[in-house]
């Protein structure tokens, strides 16, 4: 968030001021400090192990199997993963004794090579090399320059833990005389996984398979992408010497992260999966897929909009349109894209009747749950974050739910604990189409 002195009061008088205080201090006074952090990494800090998740996607459900299996918290929510928040986590007195797992997030060029010199991590996990952020930061060329720069920042003797099933991530290899292990589901991998199984709805099974090892996983966690994330915990684990006992327990005391496959049971045996912290097209694609081969009664899909893919957006959401058509029992659409995803349902060979075009309407959309909805029915809720589909599981819990706000600011809340959730609707500014 871009800021003056001058719009203090502006912030100060804003719905949800706290946060847009936070963001915008958060914006203004990083840069002067993350230098004095860097140094302090240098001295005072440089004997704490720090290990750096980035990527497209999956960071933060990586950094927090990281932090389950070492045992270590940070003290606040682990996807805080830029500018104060990763110089307040560095810096801090908290758990010294044990490794400091930071999953750091970027939106713009140059970005990644300031947190980089400053964090000098002794462990870099890449997850992939995907669509998020592409306008901003060049496409996927440009993704990776600045993905890769925290490779190139790791200390004398690190490792690298990259995605050998991304061809973009193995490529990371070369730019680093660090150790390097790759994971994934090929048997390029050190670290892999086989025999996956879906326990639904208990989460999902996989042989994990390294080096003198070969051990069966619980994860309590839904989809392959959910697996990869827990496969290149697994190899950090490995690399610092737990014992499989530990890694076997830590995986089994998983819990699912809000808006990333997270399941809600309703009191008729309804679950809600929601799934819409992120909406890229990567992971609309893995969500889809999970949902594909789920045994369910009914199968139901919520598609919002996508979050600029690329490639031409409007066509990818009839893609993905046309994908739920040919398993889903019922289908609502939402967002610009809407028309487009009901038309690639229909002619993938869905029922008319079975697709329903909410526009850019909440409340629509859990009204039509409401009366369509059958005992035992699996719902999928995707969309993009500031659409906040949060609110369409709240209604569906009986929640008041008043707020109608069509693209939302506050991305960095939980609808929860918004005072706009029950309260009056946001302003227009706030009401851009999706």
């Amino acid at each position: 968030m871009a800021w003056k002195w001058r719009d203090v009061p502006r912030l100060l008088a804003s719905s949800n001021r706290k946060d847009a205080v936070v963001r915008a201090w958060n914006a203004r006074a990083w840069l002067p400090l993350y230098r004095l952090a860097g140094l302090y990494r240098r001295t005072w800090g440089g004997g704490r192990m720090v290990v750096t998740v980035v990527g497209s996607t999956g960071k933060t459900t990586t950094a927090y199997i990281l932090q389950k299996m070492l045992g270590t918290q940070d003290g606040g929510r682990v996807n805080l993963n830029y500018g104060l928040h990763l110089v307040r986590k560095l810096v801090s007195p908290r758990r010294r004794d044990k490794p400091l797992v930071l999953e750091v997030g970027i939106s713009r060029v140059g970005q990644m090579g300031r947190y980089a010199w400053m964090l000098r991590p002794d462990i870099a996990v890449v997850t992939t090399v995907g669509s998020d952020h592409h306008p901003s930061l060049g496409g996927q060329e440009g993704i990776f320059r600045e993905k890769s720069m925290m490779v190139r920042a790791l200390r004398p003797g690190g490792l690298a833990v990259l995605n050998g099933d991304d061809p973009k991530v193995r490529a990371m290899a070369d730019l680093t005389s660090a150790k390097v292990v790759f994971y994934g589901l090929g048997p390029q991998n050190q670290v892999r996984a086989k025999d996956i199984s879906l326990d639904w709805p208990s989460g999902s099974g996989f042989t994990l398979v390294a080096p003198g090892i070969r051990q069966r996983m619980a994860l309590p966690l839904f989809g392959e992408h959910l697996i990869m994330c827990a496969l290149a915990c697994c190899a950090v684990a490995l690399h610092l010497g737990l014992g499989l006992d530990e890694i076997a327990s830590a995986l089994r005391g998983l819990a699912p992260l809000p808006g990333r496959m997270h399941p809600v049971w309703l009191d008729d045996g309804v679950c809600l999966l929601e799934d819409h912290n992120k909406g890229t097209a990567e992971t609309f694609q893995a969500a889809l897929d999970f949902l594909a081969k789920v045994p369910a009664k009914r199968k139901v899909v919520v598609l919002g909009a996508l979050e600029t893919p690329m490639g031409g957006g409007h066509r990818i959401a009839k893609e993905f349109g046309g994908q739920t058509g040919g398993f889903a029992d019922l289908l609502l659409v939402m967002g610009s894209d809407s028309k487009g995803m009901a038309s690639a349902a229909k002619k993938a060979g869905m029922a008319e009747e079975n697709i329903i075009n909410c526009g850019r309407s909440v409340h629509q959309a859990a009204q039509e749950l409401s009366s369509r909805l059958q005992p035992g029915d699996l719902v999928l809720i995707k969309g993009r974050r500031d659409m906040q589909l949060r609110r369409i599981t709240l209604m569906l819990l009986g929640k008041p739910v008043s707020c109608s706000v069509k693209q939302c600011e506050w991305t960095s809340l939980i609808c929860d604990k918004c005072g706009m959730l029950a309260g009056p609707t946001a302003n227009s500014d706030q009401d851009r189409r999706i």
